[in-house]
C-alpha cells in the first residue's frame, strides 16, 4: 500500500510490462528497418547500432540499380484499384447477405466462407491460364481483379450490417418512398463506412505486399511492382544489403501511415461486428 492509502496493483502492472514488451517488438522491426536504412554496407555488416546518413545515398543507388520508383507508382495504382474495386464489391455483396432474403444465400454465403480456407499458392496454376486465355496476361488488372471479390470484406460488412442496421429503419425508409438504391446510398453506406476502411486497410496490405499473384501475370519490365523489384537486388553471389534495406524502408512507410489514421476505426468495425453473427 503506497502513501495515499492505495493498494498496490501488481497484476496491472505486470500486464502493463507484457503490453509493452509486445508493444516494443512488434516496433522492433520498423525501428531496424529505418537504421539500416541511413547505413552503407559497411556499417550493415558490422552490425552498427547508430543512424548513419547515407540514406539519399542509397536511395540514388537504389534508382541506378532498379527502377525503384516506377515500380512504386505502379504498385500505388494497383492498390488503388485492387481497394476501390474491393470496397465496392464487399459493401454492395455484404449489404445483400445482410439485409435481403433470397434463394440459396446461406448456401452461396458458406461456399464463400469455405473458399477462405483453401490456401492461395493453390490457385495459381489455374489463375495463369484463366488470365493468359482472357488476355490478362501482363496486364496490371490480372492483380487488382482477383482482389475485387474479398470473402473476408463480404463477410466483415455483412456482420457489421447485421449488427448495426435495425430493419424498422429499411421499413420506415421504404414507407418514406426510398428504392433500394436509395437506402443503400443514403443509409447504408454512410452507416458501413468503419467496415469499408476496415476492408480498404485489409486491402491495400495484401496488395501492397503481394508477391506471387504479380510474379505470375507481370512479365514486362515497365510493369513490375515493389515487390519484385526489391526481389531482383537479392543476387547469387553479393546482396547490396543497404538498397536493400532502403527499399524495404521506403516501402513500409506508405502502409504505416495509411495505419496510424485509420487504426481507431478499423477496431470499432472489428469489434462491433463481432456482437451478432
Amino acid at each position: 500500500m503506497n502513501a495515499n492509502g492505495r493498494r498496490f496493483d501488481t497484476g496491472k502492472l505486470v500486464i502493463y510490462l507484457l503490453v509493452s514488451l509486445f508493444a516494443s517488438l512488434s516496433l522492433f522491426p520498423f525501428y531496424w528497418s529505418a537504421l539500416l536504412a541511413t547505413q552503407d554496407t559497411r556499417s550493415i555488416m558490422g552490425m552498427s547500432l547508430r543512424f548513419g546518413s547515407h540514406l539519399l545515398e542509397n536511395y540514388r543507388g537504389l534508382e541506378q540499380q532498379v527502377p525503384f520508383t516506377r515500380s512504386l507508382l505502379n504498385t500505388l495504382y494497383v492498390t488503388a484499384m485492387a481497394t476501390l474495386t474491393s470496397v465496392l464489391v464487399s459493401a454492395a455483396a455484404g449489404y445483400a447477405f445482410s439485409v435481403y432474403q433470397f434463394k440459396g444465400k446461406k448456401v452461396l454465403f458458406t461456399t464463400l466462407m469455405l473458399t477462405m480456407m483453401v490456401p492461395s499458392v493453390v490457385n495459381l496454376v489455374p489463375y495463369f491460364f484463366v488470365i493468359k486465355s482472357v488476355g490478362l496476361l501482363d496486364q496490371f488488372a490480372a492483380v487488382w481483379l482477383p482482389a475485387g471479390v474479398n470473402i473476408f470484406g463480404i463477410f466483415l460488412v455483412r456482420q457489421y450490417v447485421s449488427s448495426s442496421l435495425p430493419s424498422e429503419i429499411l421499413d420506415s425508409a421504404r414507407m418514406d418512398g426510398l428504392n433500394e438504391l436509395q437506402i443503400f446510398l443514403r443509409i447504408g453506406l454512410p452507416l458501413m463506412r468503419p467496415a469499408l476502411l476496415t476492408v480498404a486497410i485489409v486491402v491495400v496490405v495484401d496488395t501492397w505486399n503481394n508477391f506471387m499473384l504479380p510474379l505470375v501475370a507481370l512479365q514486362s519490365p515497365d510493369k513490375q511492382i515493389l515487390q519484385l523489384v526489391l526481389r531482383s537486388l537479392s543476387g547469387a553471389t553479393a546482396t547490396p544489403w543497404n538498397l536493400v534495406m532502403t527499399g524495404s524502408f521506403l516501402a513500409i512507410v506508405p502502409l504505416l501511415i495509411a495505419f496510424i489514421f485509420s487504426s481507431k476505426q478499423m477496431m470499432e468495425s472489428l469489434t462491433r461486428g463481432a456482437v451478432k453473427g
